[in-house]
């Protein structure tokens, strides 16, 4: 491709100078890719848009109805626009210095949990990643992509898929009952602003936004932002009272008709790693039926301990059980001291397969009661 850089790669840097005014030293940034890079090729585009619409109809995922950015890069794999929504497309999004943000795999991560959670507690009306067309105020279609929505209901979409799974706000659908952003360097204040007037004007009724630390700013705290739309403007929630500041903010969701946080991962307070490469926190909802806080991946850890339990307790009824037939049918064979001793063993290690048969033959070869219904290390 030519300078209009459709199709330009990163690739590690040839310079120190990251962004075309200071030394970057969070993560490298290729030169043509520094501000200065991206605005010639910006500057080009709009004084060519024809020849540039010509280069774009060669992307494999170019559609007609989208309306592209000159300001923004569109690679056969990769995007700068953060509201281009279309599968195998990456988002690369610039902090406030114009230095490439690189994706942080905490957000993937957190939200993909947070899809599942919330799809066990809404059921299939919950989507990740899809397009929301809608008409602007010009009266150019456009379109946003959230990291998370809940729709009114379940089968809006239909059984499309790939690049037409989209919510056509546009062609008369009702919008999203909740929208989730996680927050990123680069986009922090797109969430916070854009998106936020964006989100009101749509009539999208609860807006979630989670910084997973010093996205806001240098040193912001993870924290669960909620915002409600009243009167056709978002209002911030004021969390829960709680009794220590430790706790985890908790909001009462609409949408959920429960309460909802961010808790840090258990696993959290055992890691070594640093902050951005331990594990994400669990979006949960409160279930007041089974009083505990609920998320899909501590549902799994309960039901994986129910499962053990459980095997735990028929491990012990069947050790019980041979231990009862053993004292009963062995009583003259064997010595009060020797049967404690097989007891002992069993309960330590179990007792052998098939227990009983061995138990019987014990009682016609006295003798070999050991090699029957002893363990080899236990004899």
């Amino acid at each position: 491709m030519d300078a209009a850089g459709i199709a330009e790669r990163t690739r590690p840097p040839a310079t120190a100078e990251a962004n075309g005014r200071a030394p970057e030293s969070r993560h490298f940034t290729d030169p043509t890719m520094t501000r200065a890079a991206r605005e010639a090729r910006a500057t080009r585009r709009r004084a060519a848009p024809e020849a540039w619409r010509l280069e774009l109809r060669d992307l494999y995922h170019y559609t007609s109805e989208y309306p592209y950015d000159p300001d923004h890069e569109y690679a056969w794999d990769w995007t700068t626009d953060p509201d281009y929504g279309t599968d195998s497309v990456r988002h690369f999004r610039f902090d406030a210095d114009g230095v490439m943000d690189m994706a942080d795999i905490r957000a993937q991560d957190m939200q993909r949990t947070a899809f599942h959670t919330t799809v066990d507690k809404l059921g299939d009306c919950v989507e990740r990643e899809t397009a929301v067309h809608y008409r602007a105020a010009d009266g150019v279609v456009r379109q946003v992509v959230p990291d998370l929505m809940v729709l009114p209901q379940a089968g809006v979409l239909g059984m499309t898929t790939g690049r037409e799974r989209a919510l056509r706000l546009d062609r008369g659908a009702s919008p999203p009952v909740l929208a989730l952003e996680i927050l990123s360097f680069g986009g922090t204040q797109r969430d916070l602003e854009h998106k936020r007037q964006l989100y009101a004007e749509l009539d999208i009724r609860e807006y979630l936004v989670y910084d997973l630390g010093g996205k806001r700013r240098r040193g912001s705290p993870r924290e669960l932002l909620m915002f409600r739309l009243e009167n056709g403007i978002y209002r911030k929630m004021e969390p829960e009272p709680k009794e220590s500041d430790a706790d985890p903010d908790e909001y009462w969701s609409e949408v959920f008709d429960a309460y909802i946080r961010m808790m840090p991962d258990p696993r959290e307070a055992f890691s070594d790693k640093p902050a951005e490469l331990s594990p994400p926190p669990r979006f949960q909802w409160w279930d007041p039926e089974r009083n505990r806080w609920r998320d899909a991946e501590t549902d799994a850890e309960v039901e994986q301990d129910r499962v053990v339990q459980e095997r735990d307790q028929v491990a012990q009824e069947r050790t019980d059980l041979a231990v009862a037939m053993m004292r009963n049918l062995l009583s003259r064979e064997l010595t009060p001291t020797d049967m404690d001793r097989i007891e002992d063993a069993w309960r330590r290690d179990g007792p052998p397969t098939e227990a009983a048969n061995r138990i019987l033959k014990v009682q016609d070869a006295p003798n070999e009661w050991q090699s029957l219904l002893l363990p080899s290390q236990a004899r």
